[in-house]
């Protein structure tokens, strides 16, 4: 049995506290006196929570946070907050919410701070994640700032991820939401792949010449209209990194990008499920080595292929090279698909 902790931290708009703590309220509640002492701020912008036992996590624990990231000394909250459940044994998911203005630079810098130990990192937003229970009616929370505790509208069943009397956090939901992260790249990657090849299928045919134009590519990928395949691809080749800010921008190419990545979220919220893969780019370079080659493999091809300006065709040996490549960062990386 694993006597490791398993830890979810969640950074939500949570009612239970008067308030999210933004600067102002920081420095108007002196929360900043609280870097050295910590356990002050227990009930007033941190909260943890046993978890119902499982054979999965039978040593669970789920803490809840409020904290935007305005600036140095509100991070450093956050950061005072992480560190008393990020160490040593225990394993660690922490999800941030994008409202509260966190992005893929936010979790890059929350891994390296705590590389040694066993976190990995989300950004959540809009009831359209797979922690929101309505999304897949499996997570933990509801859209409003609180456990999901009520009648699920296509059931009719009453649900409830946290038991009020018990101050508990119910089971299978923190199992559920427990799996679903630690293993949702692959499956990210996996269903990308399998529609990229969907669509492709029949330029691989054997009777289809060996030469592909680029435009074809795109074309077909096209032809499945509200998939974002295209932009999903760039998200995936790391296209967003550094101009997808989620806000406002003058610069041209920005603003295009921005918009792309905002289909990806529509698409989100009709699916119900997470399609961008920046924060899932984040946690690669803290994973395991194989993994972090393959993806580097896997990305380079199919921006080799699909985004270089200058190419203007392709060959079908190189689309076969590149779902091989698939299949193999799918194979490295742990979850259902692995072998």
């Amino acid at each position: 049995m694993d006597q490791r902790e398993q830890i979810i931290i969640v950074n939500w708009k949570w009612s239970d506290f008067e308030e999210g703590v933004n600067a102002d309220i920081l420095k108007e509640k002196k929360y900043h006196e609280h870097l050295g002492q910590i356990e002050k701020g227990r009930g007033k912008y941190f909260q943890e929570y046993p978890v119902e036992y499982s054979e999965m996590c039978p040593l669970g624990k789920f803490v809840t946070t409020g904290i935007y990231k305005d600036d140095e000394h509100t991070e450093n909250l956050l950061f005072a907050v992480l560190e008393q459940y990020i160490k040593g044994e225990s394993d660690v998911l922490l999800f941030l919410h994008r409202g509260h203005f966190y992005k893929e630079a936010d979790v890059l810098a929350i891994q390296k701070r705590f590389e040694k130990h066993s976190l990995k990192c989300f950004l959540i937003a809009d009831g359209r994640d797979y922690i929101y229970y309505p999304t897949q009616k499996s997570g933990i929370l509801n859209d409003k700032g609180g456990f999901f505790i009520g009648v699920d509208e296509d059931t009719e069943e009453y649900i409830k991820t946290f038991d009020r009397v018990q101050g508990i956090v119910k089971q299978p939901y923190f199992d559920r939401v427990w799996a679903h992260y630690r293993f949702e790249f692959q499956s990210q990657v996996f269903e990308l792949k399998e529609e990229i090849f969907a669509v492709w299928f029949e330029l691989l045919l054997p009777y289809k010449p060996e030469q592909i134009e680029v435009a074809s590519l795109k074309e077909h990928l096209a032809q499945r209209p509200g998939r974002a395949l295209l932009y999903r691809i760039h998200s995936f080749a790391g296209r967003y990194k550094t101009a997808y800010i989620g806000g406002i921008s003058l610069d041209p190419e920005v603003i295009r990008l921005n918009n792309e990545a905002r289909e990806i979220e529509k698409l989100e919220k009709t699916e119900r499920k997470s399609f961008l893969f920046d924060d899932a780019i984040a946690n690669i370079d803290f994973q395991d080595p194989l993994e972090i080659e393959f993806y580097q493999e896997t990305s380079s091809s199919l921006s080799a292929i699909l985004l270089d300006p200058e190419k203007t065709t392709t060959t079908k040996t190189a689309l076969r090279d590149l779902a091989e490549k698939f299949n193999l960062l799918v194979k490295a990386t742990p979850g259902e698909f692995s072998n």
